[in-house]
């Protein structure tokens, strides 16, 4: 059986076309297991509408706490070998349980998926396909170094992978991530484990304006997005052998780039001494001077070095300027980047 988890805040609008896009799969040995994760519109209502009718739906209401924690407590209470997760928001082509769970059992991998879609609210549909798969025809086995190196990219809605996979290697939702907590969680995943892909779009994710990863940036939040990539470090060290320092290396860089993008985010909307403050706490001033000294571009090398330079003069002029440019292209308040 499939335990697919469904976390929900306020999609009323939208989980009926999920729960639907669940119950239309050809493959029926599942169970859908929705984490109200205390909406405060209609989402409880139209859930029991189709739990009330559908014995494969359990239905569990929690407080708000966020989607991490609601993906857990969904884990938690899966009976199912296998487990998914399909957001309250987004959906699966009736064949996506049939084609990804045939593959899996084929390859006998620990994870398998398939490409996926976005779905736009001007009703724009972009499909993701993976550059590995177009270069080489092929996406199989240890793909953590594609992953980490973003040459592979998937989706964490349409991912099939055994419980035991997770739970033998103490991976779940890291509760109270902001941001990227499912980046964290598939990169876990993908370090202990080999995939097969599917290369048929068999799921799709809405782009909602007031989605998380659409909100006005804020550094408390985006700060996030650091910390998981460095829990991601963190477990790498623990699991990986001593010959995989190629991929260590390569994960220690995507951390260090994150952090130093991160920061110098915070320079350009002024909060100098939140940043100066966050690099103390965690010692990223070697972070950043890492990417001073690497093989990036010049563009990143110099912002980086504008970050440690010390001159709050400089950090002053970056601000200035991009206040000038909020002007001139308020859109690009959306992402302050």
């Amino acid at each position: 059986m499939v335990s697919i988890i469904m976390p929900a805040y306020n999609v009323q609008e939208y989980i009926a076309a999920s729960i639907e896009s669940v119950i239309a799969q050809t493959y029926v040995d599942w169970e859908l297991i929705v984490v109200n994760d205390g909406s405060t519109d209609g989402t409880e209502d139209v859930v029991l509408s189709y739990a009330r009718k559908e014995p494969r739906i359990v239905y569990y209401r929690q407080s708000n706490q966020g989607a991490a924690a609601g993906r857990n407590k969904g884990l938690a209470m899966a009976g199912g070998r296998l487990v998914a997760f399909l957001d309250g928001d987004d959906l699966w082509h009736p064949l996506f349980l049939a084609k990804v769970a045939a593959a899996w059992q084929a390859a006998g991998a620990g994870v398998a998926f398939s490409d996926h879609e976005r779905l736009f609210a001007d009703g724009r549909r972009e499909i993701n396909r993976n550059k590995l798969y177009a270069e080489k025809g092929l996406i199989a086995g240890d793909i953590y170094m594609d992953t980490v190196t973003w040459q592979v990219w998937m989706h964490l809605g349409a991912m099939l992978m055994p419980k035991e996979l997770l739970t033998g290697n103490g991976i779940d939702f890291t509760a109270g991530c902001l941001m990227w907590e499912d980046v964290e969680f598939q990169l876990k995943v993908l370090a202990v484990a080999r995939v097969t892909h599917v290369p048929e779009v068999l799921m799709a994710y809405r782009e909602r304006p007031g989605s998380t990863t659409r909100k006005l940036w804020r550094w408390e939040t985006y700060v996030h997005q650091v910390y998981a990539v460095e829990r991601v470090l963190a477990f790498i060290g623990d699991v990986f052998p001593a010959d995989r320092r190629k991929a260590f290396a390569a994960t220690r860089r995507l951390v260090d780039f994150e952090c130093y993008r991160f920061l110098y985010k915070m320079l350009k909307i002024g909060r100098y001494a939140d940043m100066l403050g966050l690099m103390d706490a965690h010692g990223w001033d070697s972070r950043v001077r890492r990417v001073i000294a690497g093989d990036l571009g010049f563009r990143h090398r110099i912002r980086a070095w504008l970050v440690v330079c010390g001159l709050p003069q400089v950090w002053r002029a970056i601000a200035l300027v991009w206040r000038l440019l909020l002007v001139f292209r308020p859109k690009d308040q959306l992402r302050a980047g």
